[in-house]
């Protein structure tokens, strides 16, 4: 009786893990997924102001205050001319992808 009883505990504890790690792997894909497609559309919105030409003028202060709208930030290359709502715009852009993923020891994506 004592050896099926511990069988059944190590078995329905074997079982509880193997969804923890189903349900955790799941779940950490899909906000991957949302904060994937989050990103991309604020992109397309930015593509969208810029080829709708909703903005007179292309500069950093028309794009900080679209950053702000949207909760994004944006570097733009256009003509040797560096349009950014950032503060260091070359810090991000002399980073390697491997690295922005990366960021600081955590892995962001």
């Amino acid at each position: 009786m004592l050896k099926t009883k511990n069988i059944f505990i190590v078995f329905f504890v074997v079982l509880a893990l193997i969804f923890g790690f189903i349900f955790y792997t799941f779940t950490n894909s899909y906000l991957n997924f949302l904060l994937i497609k989050q990103y991309e559309q604020k992109i397309k919105s930015l593509d969208d102001v810029l080829k709708f030409s909703l903005l007179e003028h292309l500069n950093d202060a028309n794009i900080k205050d679209f950053a702000k709208d949207t909760r994004a930030d944006f570097i733009i290359l256009n003509n040797d001319m560096k349009i950014s709502s950032v503060k260091n715009p070359d810090f991000f852009s002399n980073l390697k992808e491997g690295e922005i993923l990366n960021f600081n020891s955590k892995k962001i994506l």
